[in-house]
Order: C-alpha cells, then sequence, then structure tokens
C-alpha cells in the first residue's frame, strides 16, 4: 500500500463535502474551512479595535488631541497592514526555502496552523484594556497566515501532474471556501442579531466561533491527513536557506530584466496592481467604520458580497479570453474599473446616510478581483520561457507581495495629516493608474510573444538549452516542482 493509498481509521469523521481520493487533498479541503473562518473572525475583528481606539481617545479628551499610542485611530487598520506586509515581504523567501529544502514542509504548516489558532483565542479577550495588545497580536496572525499559505501552495502543487484534475480540485476548494464563508457568516449575524452586540461583542461571537472550528480542522488535517515530505532540493554548497532564496531571487531578476523588458513591465503593473487589491481591505473597512459608521456586522456583509461577485469577474476574465482580447488589454479595462470604481467610492460615500450605496461599490471590487488575479497569472506564464513556468511562480508571488506594504502606508500618512478619508481611499486609484501606465509601457503584447519564441529558438538553433531561472537548484527528477520553492 503507497502512501497516498493509506487511509487512517480517523478518516470516517471526514464530512462527506471534504472526503477526497486523496489524503492532502482532505487535509486541504479541511485546512481552507478554517482559513475561510479565521478570515470572516480577522474582518469583524477590525471594527471593533477602531471603536475600541475611539472610545479610549473619547475618554481621554483634549489631552490626547485625537490620537493614541501617537496615532489617529483611523490609522489603525492601515499600520498593522504594513507591518505584516514589510515583515511578509522581508522572510517570506526564508520560509520558502525552508518548505522546499528542508523536510520540515508539514511544521511549517502545523506550526503556523497552531499559532493563528493561538492568536484567535487570545483575540477573543478584545476589549477597552487589551484592543491594543489584540492589534500588535494581528500583526503576528498575518505573518502567521502568510507563511502558512507557503506550505499551502507546496501541497497544493503536489496534488495531480494532470492539469484537469488539478483545477478539478482548485475550484471545488473555492466552492468549500464559499460554503464555510457563507455559513460562517450566517451564523456569526444571527446570533448577533439574537443578542443584540456591539462591534467587540461581534468581534468575540466570531472569534469564539473561528476557534472552536479552526482548532478541529486544523489538528485533524495537520495530525491525519498531511503527512512530511522530503525536500524538492538540496540547498547549494556553502549556501544557507537565508541566501538561497534570496539569491535565487536577484539571479531570475537579473534574467528577466536582460532579455525581457515587456516582462519587466508586466511585473512592475502587477506589483501596483496587487498593492492596491490587497490594501482594499484596510482601507474600506477604516472607511466603512469611521465614516459611513457602519457596524462589523455590516462590513462582514459587504465583505461578503466582494467575496460573491468575484465569481462573474472570474467569468468576465474567461469571457474576454475566449474572444481573442490579449491579457493586456483585460488587464488595462479591469484597473480602469477600479479606478472608477474606487474614485466614485470616494466621492459617493461621504456619511452614514450613504452606507446602503456602498453594496454597489463593493459588487464592482468583488468582480475587479475575481477578474485580476487569473488574468495577472495567464499574462505572466504566457510570457515566460517555455518550461520554465512552474519555476517562475515564485517570481509572481513575490511581486505581487513587495509594494503591499506602500498603500496602507500613503493611508496613514494621509490619516495622520488629518486630510479627509476619502482621499485616502481614493489614493488608491493611483496605484491602479500606474499598473496601466506600466502594461502601456509593454508596448505590444504579440511583439512581446515573438521576442520570446524568437529567443527560444535561437538558443535552440545554437544547440543550447534553456538555463533555469533558478542556477540555484538541484534538479529533482521524481518530485514535482512545488510553488512555495519560488517566494
Amino acid at each position: 500500500m503507497t502512501e497516498d493509498e493509506y487511509v487512517p481509521p480517523q478518516t470516517h469523521y471526514i464530512p462527506r463535502c471534504m472526503q477526497y481520493d486523496n489524503l492532502h487533498a482532505s487535509g486541504l479541503a479541511m485546512d481552507i474551512s478554517a482559513r475561510a473562518t479565521i478570515t470572516m473572525s480577522s474582518l469583524f475583528l477590525g471594527p471593533a479595535l477602531l471603536a475600541l481606539a475611539d472610545q479610549e481617545v473619547a475618554a481621554c479628551g483634549d489631552l490626547c488631541h485625537g490620537r493614541v499610542y501617537g496615532f489617529r485611530p483611523t490609522s489603525l487598520l492601515t499600520n498593522i497592514a504594513t507591518i505584516s506586509s514589510l515583515l511578509v515581504s522581508v522572510i517570506l523567501p526564508l520560509v520558502g526555502a525552508v518548505v522546499d529544502h528542508s523536510p520540515y514542509r508539514k511544521q511549517v504548516g502545523a506550526s503556523t496552523a497552531a499559532g493563528m489558532v493561538v492568536c484567535k483565542m487570545i483575540e477573543f479577550s478584545v476589549g477597552p484594556s487589551t484592543w491594543f495588545f489584540v492589534s500588535v497580536l494581528q500583526i503576528v496572525f498575518l505573518v502567521l497566515f502568510s507563511f502558512h499559505m507557503t506550505a499551502i501552495y507546496a501541497y497544493t502543487a503536489d496534488l495531480s501532474a494532470d492539469v484537469s484534475k488539478q483545477t478539478w480540485y482548485n475550484t471545488s476548494f473555492y466552492v468549500l471556501m464559499y460554503a464555510s464563508t457563507l455559513l460562517f457568516l450566517a451564523t456569526v449575524l444571527s446570533i448577533v442579531s439574537w443578542k443584540n452586540l456591539d462591534n467587540v461583542g461581534t468581534a468575540r461571537v466570531s472569534l469564539a466561533l473561528t476557534s472552536i472550528i479552526s482548532i478541529i480542522c486544523f489538528s485533524f488535517a495537520w495530525t491525519h491527513l498531511f503527512t512530511d515530505r522530503a525536500p524538492l532540493r538540496a540547498v547549494p554548497p556553502g549556501m544557507t536557506l537565508w541566501t538561497c532564496g534570496f539569491l535565487k531571487v536577484w539571479n531570475t531578476t537579473q534574467r528577466i530584466a536582460t532579455h525581457y523588458p515587456a516582462l519587466v513591465w508586466l511585473m512592475i503593473a502587477i506589483a501596483f496592481g496587487e498593492a492596491a487589491a490587497s490594501a482594499l481591505i484596510a482601507t474600506s473597512t477604516t472607511y466603512m467604520a469611521s465614516v459611513l459608521k457602519m457596524e462589523g456586522s455590516e462590513v462582514g456583509i459587504v465583505f461578503f458580497t466582494v467575496l460573491v461577485c468575484g465569481i462573474p469577474g472570474s467569468k468576465m476574465a474567461d469571457l474576454l479570453a475566449s474572444r481573442k482580447w490579449s491579457p493586456t488589454h483585460s488587464l488595462l479595462i479591469c484597473n480602469g474599473l477600479f479606478i472608477c470604481a474606487t474614485i466614485l467610492a470616494s466621492l459617493v460615500l461621504r456619511g452614514p446616510e450613504d452606507k446602503n450605496k456602498v453594496y454597489l461599490f463593493a459588487s464592482a471590487w468583488g468582480v475587479g478581483l475575481g477578474w485580476l488575479h487569473p488574468v495577472e497569472l495567464s499574462a505572466f506564464i504566457s510570457l515566460v520561457e517555455k518550461g520554465q513556468e512552474a519555476e517562475m511562480m515564485g517570481i509572481f508571488l513575490l511581486v505581487g507581495q513587495v509594494l503591499t506594504w506602500l498603500p496602507p502606508l500613503i493611508f496613514t500618512v494621509l490619516s495622520e495629516s488629518g486630510v479627509s478619508l476619502g482621499v485616502g481611499l481614493g489614493s488608491l486609484a493611483v496605484f491602479f493608474f500606474c499598473a496601466v501606465l506600466a502594461l502601456c509601457g509593454m508596448g505590444n503584447y504579440e511583439a512581446a510573444l515573438r521576442t520570446l519564441t524568437e529567443r527560444q529558438n535561437e538558443e535552440q538553433i545554437h544547440g543550447s538549452e534553456l538555463p533555469s531561472y533558478d542556477a540555484l537548484a538541484v534538479e529533482s527528477e521524481d518530485i514535482p516542482v512545488s510553488f512555495a520553492h519560488f517566494t
């Protein structure tokens, strides 16, 4: 009996919707269910932290000058996003190297899952005397979440070598995520409505529920379903995990800049677009809570609207692709949608009387988010050397992370300067506009494809094989490449 055929005796406890023919697939299903609830609980926590910070400022009176711990309450969530993004950008290459160059992939996933559960259990104590500590703990949680995803990408990439089956796995995981999110949201809102809870009470209910769910799902998945994996590659002689990860990124970036200028412009567009898209959570939550005076339960519904509208967004990407639109043209329209929706939201949503209008903009943002990510990936893969697509996935993931700290930092600076929060929200449109400029700098997409083909043909004519982007790697013919290898 092979490793993948082994079925632990506890398997019959797995719900039918999470049962697959692969142990790791069942583990990933349980993991994504836990992560769905954890993500929603963090969204409920944001308005609670803002409310508690406002209360402390109000209690302090004129002595505080509208600040707490040196910052305005409206800067709290964006400060959390800025610090966590910077930490992730610096440490992520090391974590990716540990996952792929050591036998500790399972340990990374299990330990980060345990760390996230501990964070959520402690955050349940959120209140007037603990809110600042919980805010710091949220930074730790966000860093752990990113590291956890590195291990998840590695296990996901190993599920199947068959593209259609891999797609089926991913689709079923997303359906499970939507179902878990909807069920969790419905449960929390029912309890909140029944008990008539405020923002802090809503956050505590969501944190209590997610702690219970994540303990069950994470502990079972990482104890009984995920298995240890051998290192995908050996660490080159004379190097450490840390230097290996960073030098790999440096060598790859140099090669791209030398031979493929169109791909460089696309990477710049991805960096700006992803930075603005990821900042929408922190900035819009602050805006909804501070300007529109929305309760935590209302904010949760808004983000569920964003999540659901991602489905037609992805369908829009497929539709344009089927009509032979180039990925760059599709990205231009998508970023244009973000620009229009974000600017209009900052102009139209001016106070509590406009809170019902936010769902319109949430729908537009949801369509954009569902549209943006798959088209970026398609454009990126189409412009890398054939046979190197998997190896370049790490660069794609890192490019999407490298500027995520900047938009929330700008929002914080504007907030601290007394500028209207509408300007801070609208500032995200600048990043989307920079993405549009970078896409225009690419030139003709078909010309970029011809340049790629010509270079590959030239190297083949001269009898040389395409060099690996990862000049440091020790190739293994028996083990498939993992996405986490490249972060």
